[in-house]
């Protein structure tokens, strides 16, 4: 394994298929979206952060999310009041 993943996805770790298709890495955000459901539900409706901010929409889970850096690592990145100023711009309502 190539290091340990955030204490989030811990009860996970020793299963790899929950994350990982053999020779398809193209399947990965699939299987994050599988569990994560409410981020695939805001993307699929353009609802919510994932589904309003094209970066998080149209790109792979991993590009912003990358893990196996620990159980203590930090894979959500957000800053939260920049991100709700530029949520507000997206939608201010």
């Amino acid at each position: 394994m190539p290091g340990k993943v955030t204490a989030a996805h811990a009860d996970i770790e020793s299963d790899c298929q929950k994350c990982h298709e053999r020779f398809d890495r193209d399947a990965q955000t699939r299987l994050c979206l599988d569990c994560h459901d409410k981020v695939a539900a805001d993307r699929s409706t353009a609802h919510g952060f994932h589904g309003r901010q094209p970066a998080a929409h149209e790109s792979a889970c991993a590009v912003c999310h990358s893990e196996h850096q620990g159980r203590d690592a930090d894979i959500v990145g957000l800053d939260r009041a920049a991100a709700a100023d530029r949520f507000r711009e997206i939608d201010p309502h």
